[in-house]
């Protein structure tokens, strides 16, 4: 493996649902129906389909097939207040979609990715109740990322299909209306739209760029298009250069058509309408799924081996994808991200399925940084991967060791009722990983586990069996290996 960045982002989950049906992930359902995605959000259904890319969560997916037998997702019924529909998961922070279309977020709020600023650059306090973000409605997806605790990013799809973003504008994450609006290093809390976008099905954030699924199946990206100064893979699917587009534009090199996109660290990914997985960009950790020599490779094409995708995330180093209800990882697998029962290297061979306990059925997959976590179509959630903050749960948890034992296979999170979706996030440098996990439970409410240093539990340092981290790594704040209930008032 090259080694390249000592600071990495992990990925989040998205989705959005009407308030007759759920949907969860950053996917999003087309005619075959095929869910991307892995930004955190859920989609709307609307004639039996989903018209955006938000990712069918243990909500909705009772055969196993990405559509239930009627032919449309059957929703919970709302019993919490407020009522969730929609989750993105990030690094420090998380969002929730209510079914009134309004959207809170919590955690870490330094460049005012939750919507609201109240001090210096990137001196904003935490938020550990969720705050309902200003200027945002008719929202039906959300997406969030952010590469550590001094940035992060926000995106909202509304249902006119528009595009607004808030937070972090270090790499123009936030899109521009002209390159005279380049990155800057201010918070910017207001959302504000994404300029010159086609009306969009979906959206995704990655560590340093934004894409959208336009409804014509187009895939426009913005952002940084390179490995942070260092090389040039083309995440933007439009070449290697220039490094940074401020204005959106669409991925010229992809051939195909688009039903989600999801964004890693450094690589991008595109379900296309037929079930591939194209990749592009980095390959240092083998992330793009195919043999590139070595290189990096800024021409899209298919992860080899896999078809009839039906969703996928992309994480920082590694990515997951569902094929026939079977979760597929490939890439970094230092802390066993793959899910294959070891650990270390890498595998660029995304044929090999992870195993779900009972043999069970995946609808859902969440990659992160360094662990992953999958729901099952019976609304059960497995994670695996490094586990030092409790985001795999209390197996192999011990309290921030910087080499726990690693959850190599997936392992069963208890959960209060049935998961509709569910997300991963945190931060990874060479000496420290912290992470944490969401899941939507039907009824509405939301259940999170992991590490809760910066509010990213949703609640409060001793609430909820949080308990206080191992510091040999700089784990300052609480862990909650057992998962908790975000706290609204």
């Amino acid at each position: 493996m090259r080694a390249r960045k000592a600071l990495t982002l992990l990925g989040s989950v998205s989705f959005i649902a009407s308030a007759a049906a759920f949907q969860a992930c950053g996917g999003s359902e087309t005619n075959n129906p095929k869910d991307g995605g892995g930004d955190g959000t859920v989609d709307t259904d609307t004639g039996g389909m989903d018209t955006g890319t938000g990712m069918d969560t243990g909500m909705m997916d009772d055969t196993g097939t990405g559509m239930d037998g009627s032919g449309m997702d059957a929703g919970p019924t709302c019993t919490n207040n407020p009522c969730v529909i929609g989750l993105a998961v990030g690094g420090h922070h998380a969002c929730s979609l209510i079914v009134d279309g309004t959207v809170r977020c919590w955690g870490v709020n330094a460049a005012g990715q939750l919507g609201t600023f109240d001090g210096g650059p990137f001196s904003a306090a935490n938020r550990l109740v969720p705050l309902q973000v200003d200027g945002l409605s008719s929202v039906t997806q959300v997406a969030a990322t952010t590469a550590y605790l001094g940035s992060g990013t926000t995106c909202a799809r509304t249902s006119a299909g528009g595009v607004l973003c808030f937070g972090s504008n270090l790499t123009a994450q936030l899109g521009a209306s002209s390159m005279t609006a380049m990155p800057d290093n201010n918070p910017h809390p207001a959302p504000a739209q994404v300029a010159g976008l086609p009306m969009s099905a979906q959206v995704t954030l990655g560590r340093y760029a934004g894409c959208a699924v336009t409804n014509a199946g187009e895939y426009w990206c913005w952002g940084s298009n390179d490995a942070f100064g260092q090389t040039s893979p083309g995440v933007l699917g439009r070449g290697t250069m220039p490094q940074t587009f401020a204005v959106p534009g669409k991925a010229t090199l992809l051939d195909a058509s688009a039903s989600a996109g999801s964004v890693g660290s450094y690589f991008n990914l595109a379900l296309t309408t037929n079930g591939q997985v194209f990749s592009w960009g980095d390959n240092q950790a083998d992330e793009l799924g195919r043999n590139t020599n070595g290189n990096d490779s800024p021409n899209p094409a298919p992860v080899t081996g896999l078809s009839n995708v039906t969703q996928m995330s992309a994480g920082a180093l590694a990515s997951c994808a569902i094929t026939g209800g079977a979760v597929h990882c490939w890439g970094d697998n230092q802390y066993g991200q793959l899910g294959r029962g070891i650990s270390g290297g890498s595998s660029l061979d995304a044929t090999i399925a992870t195993a779900l306990p009972g043999n069970k059925m995946a609808s859902m997959v969440s990659t992160s940084g360094y662990h992953v976590c999958a729901l099952a179509t019976d609304g059960t959630v497995y994670c695996w991967g490094r586990n030092n903050g409790g985001q795999c749960g209390t197996n192999g948890f011990d309290a921030g060791s910087y080499n726990p034992t690693f959850v190599t296979t997936p392992q069963q999170i208890p959960l209060p009722g049935k998961a509709l979706a569910v997300g991963t996030g945190g931060t990874v440098t060479q000496q420290t990983a912290t992470g944490y996990s969401c899941a939507l439970i039907d009824g509405g409410s939301v259940y999170c586990w992991g590490f809760n240093g910066e509010g990213e539990l949703g609640r409060s340092a001793d609430a909820g069996g949080t308990i206080a981290c191992a510091n040999n790594t700089g784990l300052t704040g609480g862990c909650g290996p057992t998962p908790g209930p975000v706290i609204w008032q």
